[in-house]
């Protein structure tokens, strides 16, 4: 039986790279078997978060493994601002692909955003990679763009493979909060205190002309403590205030299926949010990654970078967005199974 290596953004506690970790080792575990399912593991890769939850026991040893799978993320599309950060991305997820590479071991990449890096030896580091890969899926028709400028005529544009993470959750199952159950809840979504107070004036604009929405605060990352969100809590112009303290990234998706509204700064709580057929908004900091999506939904509307902050401005978009769900074409899921379509194709070849 072939032994499957695999890789992505494991190295946190992400919310929307688990999801992809834990979609990737279902589906190769159905094919080899999970005892033939093998992650990555480095200082740099595959944090203890990750392995407990997706409980994962074993060790690879390069020799032995017949194949790479860098799975769905955005980590050939980084936001690097120093060398640090290259350094960072470079022993996170392509140092193994090299290593695979000199083997002569296939490697399929899986859903991933690409950019082009602005270190001229990262972008020499990524084309190699990306013109030895034997399968190739992204997410946005700017990643294809790249490709294309890197001479990679081969890959298939598909969707983000968060989009079709109800096929792997229980139907029946929600999570409650505290608030009172006649009102809606609006999902505040905290990345950074900092960022969230430069638009917390807007949020509370919003709240003020509708008192039907309580107001529960979260996070995509697991923290020790969550007594910093009080911040926020403490400025919100709003009689019902509940925290949700990320600790199982189920369990939030198995959340936003109980909200109303969501407003976030990052892309995977808006991506399975849109998935559940919920209004959303998106304050990006980091925008690129996020801006291709709502673009390529047609919503571009719904996104506007912290950079471009107004108060009127978001104020308006949260008044025009609040009670309008996204409807995602049909299109949408078919393309995002198609990763699975190309992962499985690719494990079994």
């Amino acid at each position: 039986m072939k032994k499957i290596l695999l890789n992505g953004a494991t190295r946190s506690t992400n919310f929307g790279d688990f999801l992809f970790a834990y979609i990737f080792q279902k589906e190769v575990s159905e094919i080899v078997g999970k005892e033939n399912v093998y992650w990555y593991e480095s200082p740099f890769a595959l944090s203890t978060f990750f392995r407990e939850h997706l409980n994962y026991t074993s060790h690879f040893k390069l020799k032995e493994i017949d194949s790479l799978v860098c799975i769905s993320g955005g980590y050939f599309c980084g936001n690097d601002h120093n060398i640090k950060d290259y350094i960072y991305r470079y022993l996170s997820y392509w140092h193994i692909c090299l290593r695979c590479m000199l083997r002569k071991k296939p490697i399929a990449i899986i859903g991933l955003d690409v950019s082009e890096p602005k270190l001229i030896i990262m972008k020499q580091i990524e084309k190699k990679i990306l013109k030895y890969a034997s399968i190739i899926t992204v997410r946005n028709r700017e990643s294809i763009n790249q490709l294309h400028k890197y001479g990679i005529d081969s890959a298939e544009l598909t969707a983000d493979t968060a989009h079709i993470i109800n096929d792997y959750l229980d139907p029946e199952r929600r999570i409650s909060t505290n608030l009172p159950k006649e009102k809606k809840i609006l999902f505040l979504h905290v990345s950074s205190v900092q960022q969230t107070m430069i638009y917390l004036s807007s949020i509370n604009d919003f709240l003020r002309e509708h008192a039907e929405y309580s107001v529960l605060i979260g996070t995509d990352q697991y923290h020790d403590s969550y007594e910093y969100l009080n911040e926020i809590k403490n400025n919100l112009k709003c009689q019902y205030v509940d925290v949700y303290k990320y600790d199982n990234p189920l369990d939030l998706c198995y959340l936003l299926k109980n909200v109303d509204f969501v407003v976030t700064p990052k892309l995977h709580v808006g991506i399975v949010a849109s998935t559940f057929g919920k209004s959303v908004v998106s304050f990006p900091g980091h925008a690129e990654k996020i801006q291709r999506y709502y673009e390529q939904l047609s919503e571009s509307d719904r996104c506007i970078p912290i950079v471009d902050y107004n108060q009127k401005k978001y104020s308006y978009v949260l008044e025009k967005y609040h009670s309008t769900p996204i409807v995602l074409n049909d299109s949408v899921i078919t393309a995002a199974r198609k990763n699975i379509s190309y992962l499985k194709d690719f494990v079994l070849s």
